[in-house]
């Protein structure tokens, strides 16, 4: 997908769990073969040198299982749905994620695939994603839910949290496809405005703990009929898994720190640091930190500051913990992850 491809580069990586090699880690992404953008999501385990396995196709759901070595940042995986093999890949694992080439048995279908590492270190949840897709109508929505954890009123909350508006856009989608198929029925639009729509939206878990999690959703649309420029999106959230509370950026700082105006001081000095001279002035009188999306990970805080759509509708900074010394709230969470 057209839009994955940014999603990929745009993402600032995770550092692998090296440091505890018994422990499964999660990776999302995608497989490329042929004109096929294929979502999948893989889970390995790896000790000794040996790995072992599965992934799976988000759209499909059904695992398959893995095997493999990994020597020297090289991974080696065979695949097979039950006793039958079903392909091998053939990688380097980093701290950005997955990067290779996939093989069928037979060698006769060849393909690529890019991997990111999403934080998964619950003790029982377990990281799903559900899909809205319609591929005639450009219509590719992919979210996160948890499972394993039914039972547990704050997982359920998170979930309806983080289906919500996922689930409204695709809804809202159709129906203006709906609404511009009938103006191109009436001849009040081409086919080709009509085939311009899309709209793609995909996730990464940024942190995943029992205590904290932060997904961050990002998004591309172009409306049923035509659009003069498409548009990025980005929605994020920090979440807590006892109360499925949403955790509100001022929880994170002092109450007397004037936080938000050391938030736009440090934006607007990477931000300006990251771009291109023609675009260092329309950011520093842009960045708002009244319209901001901001998530956690293990490196930091991650803003998300609106810009003019000329620059990319949004653009993303990682404050590292180290530059808000002084101002976090000692009790907060974000103080707490710092420990």
């Amino acid at each position: 997908m057209r839009f994955y491809r940014v999603l990929l580069a745009s993402f600032l990586p995770l550092a692998l769990a090296a440091s505890n090699p018994n422990a499964e880690q999660v990776f999302r992404g995608r497989l490329e073969i042929g004109s096929q953008s294929l979502p999948i999501r893989m889970h390995l385990k790896s000790s000794g040198g040996k790995v072992r396995g599965s992934y799976l196709y988000e759209k499909i759901g059904q695992p398959l299982q893995l095997e493999g070595s990994l020597e020297q940042n090289r991974l080696k995986l065979r695949e097979y749905s039950g006793q039958q093999p079903t392909g091998t890949f053939d990688g380097r694992l980093d701290k950005s994620g997955l990067e290779g080439s996939w093989t069928s048995p037979d060698g006769k279908r060849r393909g690529r695939f890019s991997l990111l590492e999403q934080d998964h270190r619950f003790a029982q949840a377990r990281l799903t994603t559900r899909v809205i897709a319609d591929p005639k109508r450009g219509l590719e929505v992919l979210y996160p839910q948890f499972s394993g954890v039914d039972k547990a009123a704050g997982w359920n909350r998170i979930n309806q949290v983080l289906a919500q508006e996922p689930t409204r856009l695709a809804w809202q989608y159709r129906q203006d496809y709906a609404e511009a198929l009938e103006s191109f029925r009436k001849g009040q639009i081409e086919r080709w405005q009509l085939e311009m729509g899309a709209l793609e939206l995909d996730y990464r878990l940024l942190l995943g703990t029992d205590r904290l999690l932060s997904v961050v959703m990002r998004g591309y649309g172009c409306g049923p009929g035509g659009c003069a420029h498409p548009s990025r999106f980005v929605m994020a959230y920090t979440l807590e898994p006892s109360s499925g509370k949403r955790i509100a950026l001022s929880q994170l700082f002092k109450k007397s720190s004037n936080y938000l105006s050391r938030l736009r001081e440090i934006g607007v000095e990477v931000a300006t640091s990251t771009y291109d001279a023609s675009a260092r002035e329309a950011i520093r009188d842009n960045l708002d930190p009244r319209y901001l999306q901001w998530a956690l990970s293990p490196e930091g805080l991650h803003v998300y500051w609106s810009v003019p759509h000329v620059l990319g509708d949004y653009i993303e900074t990682l404050i590292p913990f180290s530059r808000l010394e002084g101002i976090l709230e000692p009790n907060g969470p974000m103080s707490a992850l710092k420990r």
